[in-house]
């Protein structure tokens, strides 16, 4: 698959069970941290991303990887980290505990704010720059960042990659220039979400939609009595002018107005 447009050629496409997978990550509360379920979803409300279906084959709903940054919304540290790694599970929802790094008993009567940024199948956004991981310090109740290496909102809302994994042929004659009989399984998609979250003492479920980092197109195509013999595309459709680089992140952070890069 050639630039950053996502292109599927379909007709109405059945849609299947979501699989959901729990990891749970110690008990809530258990150093008097804040501890809240996360659930990472690929499905939205109907209208708000369409085409996020499952189908045989069709794998851009699927969660193969997901990470999680949680920052104080009152002085932008880092409150919150986690990675899965669901490379041999074909699951379209996500859910595990993580432990925020405050307590339930300070959290102020109008709530505790916090920024959530998560980021799915980062290994199939082909550029993208190595993400830092951090760890839970149970003696000062905080995360630290490994390695000597962090990253802050700004440079996350500012990721872009470059390519993703071309779509792979289960079906028919690679050589044959005539696509008619050929079956493609299309790439893992990298997908992403950034909320503001207010935390109160009675939060114990949060649910996160992630979205797709490019655009998708949909063709439909209808021979309508003209001509003789089947409609078939031989080879594919062309765009031009596409993007070499897109954002991660959906780009509706005043702070990045100024950037020359277009999302989508």
């Amino acid at each position: 698959m050639n630039g950053l447009k996502y292109i599927c050629l379909a007709c109405i496409i059945p849609f299947l069970p979501s699989c959901i997978q729990e990891e749970h990550m110690g008990d809530a509360g258990d150093d008097g941290r804040v501890t809240v379920s996360l659930t990472f979803t690929t499905r939205t409300e109907e209208g708000a991303d369409e085409g996020m279906e499952s189908d045989e084959g069709n794998n851009e709903n699927l969660i193969r990887t997901v990470r999680v940054y949680v920052f104080d919304g009152s002085d932008g540290s880092l409150t919150g980290y986690h990675h899965a790694d669901l490379s041999d599970k074909n699951v379209t929802e996500k859910s595990f505990n993580i432990r925020l790094g405050f307590s339930r008993h300070t959290i102020p009567a109008d709530g505790h704010t916090c920024l959530f940024y998560a980021i799915a199948n980062e290994g199939s956004a082909e550029g993208l720059k190595s993400l830092p991981a951090a760890v839970y310090d149970s003696e000062t109740g905080r995360y630290v960042w490994t390695d000597d290496k962090e990253i802050t909102q700004r440079e996350l809302l500012e990721l872009t990659f470059s390519g993703l994994p071309e779509s792979k042929l289960t079906e028919g004659d690679p050589a044959a220039k005539d696509e008619t009989g050929k079956k493609y399984s299309s790439s893992i998609l990298p997908m992403a979400v950034k909320q503001e979250v207010v935390i109160t003492k009675e939060t114990e479920n949060l649910t996160l939609p992630l979205r797709r980092s490019l655009g998708k197109m949909e063709l439909y195509f209808a021979k309508g009595g003209i001509g003789e013999g089947d409609l078939y595309i031989g080879r594919g459709v062309y765009l031009y002018n596409i993007p070499t680089k897109g954002y991660l992140f959906s780009q509706d952070a005043p702070a990045l107005e100024s950037s020359e890069l277009a999302h989508r």
